[in-house]
């Protein structure tokens, strides 16, 4: 026994350590306590941490993708337009190359057309031109296609990249298949294929002036062929054409563009 014995000074002496002791432990129990709470607490906290640590983790991954993904989809934008210019700037030339030779092969044709003039030759019945006054009808000749002007005569600037082009004519929009007519009499000197014009039918209307007839479907007139005015002579189509069915026409004088519209009637 403890407590053993008759000592009352032994007894309050290991009455005192014994209390003592007690103090202690419930002291140390007390500590491991709030330390245990504590250290839960922590825990539970760095938990959250870590969790907020991984959500973040995944939206950084997310957006990351989505700034790939975005600048995949620029870059693939940027190398379509990039090819989108280097063809359009491809036709560009091809085109101002065809007019050059467009140019040349009217030169040529007046030539001909010059030294036939003075060569002599036997009389042949023929209608007359009528071509002496095509350049007294400034503003009244009819159109050579009923359709929508699309494209004007003079300078171009290409709304996306900005390239500058001469265009020596109009375009007028029509559906496939519609009638192109004769704007004034005249004698048939070319039918064919020229490169970048498509079909191709050059009328001669005498004095050096000549009208062009561009992305024809089907011709329907033969060279020296005496044409009157009005006079179908073949259809609209896209031949040579990069935009769709539309009629190309052309007014030269001594082998000089002019401006078609300034020929033309002006429509209500």
């Amino acid at each position: 026994m403890v407590f053993g014995g008759n000592d009352p000074i032994r007894r309050a002496v290991i009455l005192r350590h014994l209390t003592t002791l007690a103090a202690v432990d419930a002291r140390l129990i007390q500590e491991y306590l709030v330390t245990s709470d504590g250290l839960a607490e922590r825990q539970s906290g760095e938990e959250a941490r870590q969790a907020e640590f991984e959500a973040l983790r995944r939206q950084t991954e997310q957006e990351r993708a989505e700034v790939d993904r975005e600048a995949g989809k620029r870059r693939g934008l940027l190398a379509k337009v990039r090819d989108e210019r280097a063809y359009h700037e491809r036709m560009v030339g091809e085109l101002t190359e065809a007019a050059r030779r467009l140019e040349a092969f009217i030169q040529s044709l007046q030539e001909k057309q010059r030294r036939a003039a003075k060569a002599p030759r036997p009389p042949k019945p023929r209608a007359p031109l009528a071509a002496v006054g095509f350049g007294t009808l400034r503003g009244a000749l009819p159109w050579p296609a009923e359709g929508r002007l699309v494209a004007s005569y003079g300078a171009q600037v290409h709304p996306r990249f900005g390239t500058r082009t001469f265009k020596s004519g109009i375009d007028i929009e029509a559906g496939e298949g519609t009638d192109i007519t004769a704007v004034y009499a005249g004698r048939v000197v070319y039918t064919g294929w020229f490169k970048g014009y498509g079909n191709l039918i050059i009328l001669d209307h005498g004095n050096e002036y000549y009208t062009l007839y561009a992305h024809v479907a089907e011709i329907g007139v033969k060279e020296e062929e005496e044409v009157h005015q009005g006079q179908r002579i073949g259809t609209v189509g896209d031949t040579g054409s990069l935009t769709g069915p539309r009629l190309y026409f052309e007014v030269r004088y001594q082998g000089k563009p002019q401006d078609p519209e300034q020929w033309l009637r002006q429509r209500g």
